[in-house]
């Protein structure tokens, strides 16, 4: 018997039923005594012990869970709601994982797991598990959109990417006999990517299959299960992301071929993952700013959809709202990106930095979101 299940017993048998505390209120006590044993944990501890808080989170009352607060006029999830949600690609994890891949030497490289050629596997000396994404030169865009989006992530607060990091054939860790195809046929910056095992496809959530139903305070939170409310704090968060580097290549993807396969909403989503610990991890973002926004320019007839992407959340969390906020306010987004890619990675002066053409359109873009997440609530009364 583990010591959470031992202090749950021995609530229950010790504290009287009657006149006292009852049993609901006990397991909720029990939740809060988990989360205060963690800050004494180590890691990996922590991760083992966050399994067990999502297993108690199903003792809470879920009216607490769907109860949101109001910041400067949006409406954000409940804190009690936000701290049921997995932490994610934390900073010190992305630092650590990037500090580590770009000092281990590659010792074996395979041609498959890692979408079509010219990726490829790459399996680092210590036996960590990387993906490594090249393009050919004229689709060097493609590298620099995965990238940027990765950066602009972290800007956000959005810690649903796996770490990434850029490298090139001059890179210590390669081997000239690794490298898998002859580098005048390259772009000449590749990324690596962090390996995650034993993901699950991901679905539309039932809440969001149809066009004209959004997640807003109220009837749609109704009637949700725990897990059903941790998914949709995640979702909010892709939702907005997907807007911001207008991504084809993921719920876009299902909204525009849903006119030859109206069932195309049941699929699983393309580029979207869930982890053993029920993170959603946003993969394959190289369609996104740069790509994504020539076809938000050019395509009149994908405006719509990227509008439905975002129409479909009312509710946001906290911290995505603040950070939409200050990057409105400041109209730096472009040089904040910039400076915190160079911050990021030693190469990203090869990399180059995002066009004044890209960052102007993700400028608009995001205050087009704060603009919206403000008269959300009016609107929709």
């Amino acid at each position: 018997m583990d010591l959470s299940t031992f202090l749950l017993l021995l609530l229950m048998f010790c504290v009287p039923s009657q006149g006292g505390v009852t049993t609901r209120e006990l397991k909720i006590r029990h939740t809060s005594s988990l989360r205060h044993q963690t800050s004494q944990l180590s890691p990996n501890e922590l991760k083992e012990v966050r399994g067990k808080e999502r297993k108690t989170s199903k003792w809470v009352d879920v009216r607490d869970l769907t109860t949101t607060g109001i910041l400067d006029g949006v409406a954000v999830w409940s804190e009690k709601s936000e701290r049921l949600v997995p932490e994610g690609f934390s900073d010190h994890h992305i630092h650590q994982w990037q500090e580590e891949s770009r000092s281990l030497k590659i010792k074996e490289v395979r041609t498959a797991q890692c979408g079509r050629p010219p990726n490829v596997l790459v399996i680092l000396e210590d036996g960590r598990r990387c993906c490594c994404r090249m393009r050919r030169r004229e689709q060097g865009y493609l590298i620099k959109g995965d990238m940027y989006a990765f950066t602009l992530s972290r800007v956000l607060g959005i810690h649903h990417v796996p770490s990434t990091t850029l490298t090139n054939q001059s890179s210590r860790h390669w081997n000239a006999s690794h490298f898998p195809v002859k580098s005048s046929k390259l772009f000449p910056v590749a990324l690596l990517s962090e390996w995650i095992s034993d993901l699950e496809d991901v679905y539309v959530p039932q809440v969001l299959m149809k066009s004209d139903k959004q997640i807003r305070p109220g009837e749609t939170l109704a009637n949700l299960t725990s897990d059903d409310i941790v998914d949709l704090i995640q979702w909010t968060d892709m939702l907005i992301f997907d807007y911001l580097t207008a991504n084809t290549d993921r719920m876009i993807n299902l909204l525009h071929n849903k006119q030859w396969n109206s069932q195309i909403l049941e699929h699983p989503v393309h580029n979207l993952l869930k982890g053993k610990d029920s993170l959603l991890i946003f993969v394959d973002n190289e369609f996104g700013l740069i790509k994504g926004q020539q076809v938000f320019d050019d395509r009149k007839d994908y405006h719509s959809l990227y509008q439905q992407v975002l129409n479909r959340t009312c509710v946001f969390r906290r911290h995505t709202v603040e950070r939409i906020r200050d990057l409105s306010q400041s109209q730096a987004a472009g040089k904040i990106l910039n400076a915190a890619l160079k911050r990021l990675d030693p190469l990203a002066e090869e990399l180059g930095s995002l066009a004044m053409a890209y960052t102007d359109g993700l400028q608009r873009r995001i205050d087009h979101v704060y603009s919206y997440m403000k008269s959300c609530l009016t609107d929709m009364k």
